[in-house]
């Protein structure tokens, strides 16, 4: 399906009858098929929406894709457009930099945020501390050193975040081990949800 979202075409689709809300960020260079695997096991307890970022898949070519401001003010206009605030956010790479760059702008959208490898180097990571949100951050065992650095630097912001390391895999589990990230994620948002 697509809608006009902030002055762009979005294509998106949504699994799941019932349970919390939850919308799923794919990565540069990708689209929201990188997600089909972890979106069906998160269907089975939670309503998932997945969508190609502006300039990505099915969604409308733009100049360029956006700036990671944009991609997430198109998140934000997406979240309220469905009106699954506030909802689970799910990112990886830099739909988890969106993700995270979500919840500094409007935290009112986000229930919680679980991001596996940010790129922190474009964030204000200080201004993480203001989202009173569970967070949820992960990296493989076979993660660039880069990537595990910016996990200490938001768990240095937000001492209170949960941190979960995925054996056998860098970059991806969630493609590469769909069952395993499903299970862990998966459990981190019902937790936040029956609390």
């Amino acid at each position: 399906m697509k809608q006009r979202v902030n002055g762009v075409e979005l294509y998106f689709q949504t699994r799941g009858d019932s349970g919390p809300p939850v919308i799923l960020v794919h990565s540069e260079g990708r689209d929201s098929r990188e997600w089909d695997a972890v979106g069906l096991l998160l269907a089975r307890s939670c309503r998932v929406t997945s969508y190609d970022r502006r300039g990505h898949g099915q969604s409308e070519r733009t100049t360029g894709t956006g700036s990671i401001r944009l991609d997430a003010a198109d998140l934000a206009a997406l979240i309220e457009l469905l009106g699954l605030a506030p909802a689970h956010v799910v990112g990886a790479a830099a739909g988890a930099t969106i993700a995270l760059q979500l919840v500094i702008d409007r935290p009112d959208l986000a229930a919680s945020a679980a991001v596996h490898e940010p790129n922190v180097r474009s964030l204000d990571v200080d201004a993480l501390a203001s989202f009173g949100g569970p967070l949820f951050i992960t990296h493989g065992d076979r993660s660039e050193a880069d990537a595990i650095r910016g996990l200490d630097e938001i768990s240095d912001v937000c001492p209170r975040a949960q941190r979960y390391i995925f054996r056998r895999t860098g970059a991806d589990p969630h493609v590469s081990q769909a069952d395993d990230y499903a299970l862990v994620v998966g459990s981190f948002i019902n937790g936040v949800h029956a609390s």
